[in-house]
């Protein structure tokens, strides 16, 4: 699938998968803080590295809402190399859960995208 953008037909790559490690750093007023790494293939067949700096909420064990902010590489056409993503975590944050967000469109750059991560915490807690 693809967009026109100026003219000119771009197709993407819809499949993105990577992995990355999220290492809580204790709370910020009521939200739960984390920095985040990572690698994926993006959209446009390349290979991003990531690193985040992200808040979550903690009111609700099965459902929270947050927004990770960072740098990335691995877009040729973004001016400069900075994201900001927010997103809904569904299950509990402590087990196994998604995080999932909705990125709009970037005019020029790619079309709206949905990405779903899944999470597996490691390690104490």
């Amino acid at each position: 699938r693809g967009f026109s953008a100026n003219g000119q037909f771009r197709h993407f790559n819809e499949v993105n998968p990577g992995a990355g490690v999220e290492v809580g750093i204790g709370k910020v007023g009521p939200f739960d803080a984390h920095l985040a790494a990572g690698f994926y293939k993006n959209s446009v067949y390349r290979t991003s590295k990531y690193l985040a700096a992200g808040i979550e909420t903690s009111g609700s064990k099965f459902l929270g809402a947050g927004i990770d902010a960072g740098i990335l590489t691995g877009y040729p056409d973004m001016p400069v190399p900075i994201a900001a993503v927010p997103y809904v975590r569904i299950g509990a944050a402590d087990k196994v859960n998604l995080k999932v967000d909705v990125i709009p469109p970037i005019k020029n750059l790619t079309p709206m995208t949905v990405g779903v991560q899944l999470r597996v915490p490691i390690g104490p807690k």
